[in-house]
């Protein structure tokens, strides 16, 4: 896309491109000149996935995300637009809040009404305004006699803005899978793994997860056991487990895209 001149000749017009690499192979990640400045912006943009295009100010406020689409430059070109158009009228309205906190009496509510627009923002921008308000939150309230910090969290996790004390304090606070938080902490394991090594590690999270037996979000969890057969399948080489994966999957029900491999593991597959 960016190679292709119907595309650069007019995106230059508006925006200065950056683009950082992440790569997972161990050998070009050492070639990376700043690794630790990668991680920072990932976790402040809360990106989860690759690849990830963020439409900026040159302030450096979201207001535009998008990703690979399958789009001829000319349509992309045009969902820039609309994303534009659309993304700052929209973070003009989140900026408000930030009004709204400092005017307000009583702050922890515009902080609770800050954590559900968060929760439910799905790409679009502010996320990042949201989210110092959310934070904002955890200080004026460190005990939690308003009961908030379980939806901050599952905001902050949802949206991808967690930083690492956000995940630690989820999984304190939600050993059992009381509450979502455990599904919400392994799915951002999930989502970043980036190496054979790191299977393992999140293996366990799944087993942990799954032995609490208490499940919130059905879909979420099945791509967490599909997930750990298929690991388990195709690149750890252990095949009993892959099958104990693969029933779970199964039982707990998964997008049929999934259950192709989910028969094969289990030798159920349509032999025709």
């Amino acid at each position: 896309m960016y190679e292709k001149d119907a595309f650069s000749a007019n995106i230059t017009k508006d925006y200065v491109l950056v683009v950082l690499d992440f790569p997972n192979a161990e050998e070009v990640k050492a070639l990376v000149p700043n690794p630790e400045r990668n991680e920072e912006l990932k976790i402040k943009y809360g990106i989860t996935g690759f690849p990830t295009v963020l439409l900026m100010t040159p302030d450096g406020e979201v207001f535009g995300k998008s990703g690979y689409t399958g789009a001829t430059p000319e349509e992309y070109l045009a969902d820039v637009v609309t994303k534009r158009t659309e993304g700052k009228a929209a973070l003009a309205k989140i900026k408000m809040i930030n009004q709204e906190f400092e005017a307000a009496k009583d702050k922890m509510v515009v902080v609770k009404k800050a954590a559900g627009l968060l929760a439910n923002l799905d790409g679009a921008p502010g996320a990042e305004t949201l989210s110092a308000i959310v934070r904002k939150g955890f200080k004026l309230d460190p005990e939690n006699k308003s009961k908030f910090k379980v939806d901050a969290l599952k905001a902050l996790l949802k949206s991808g803005q967690n930083n690492d004390a956000e995940l630690a304090m989820a999984t304190e606070m939600d050993p059992a899978n009381e509450f979502g938080l455990m599904e919400a902490v392994l799915s951002i394991s999930m989502e970043s793994l980036g190496s054979i090594e790191e299977l393992a590690p999140f293996l366990e999270e799944a087993a942990a997860l799954f032995a609490t037996g208490k499940v919130h979000d059905k879909e979420l969890v099945g791509r967490f056991w599909f997930n750990s057969a298929r690991f388990c399948h195709l690149y750890l080489e252990m095949p009993e487990e892959a099958k104990v994966w693969a029933q779970r999957a199964k039982d707990v029900g998964v997008k049929d895209e999934f259950m192709e491999l989910v028969n094969k593991i289990l030798g159920t597959e349509d032999p025709s």
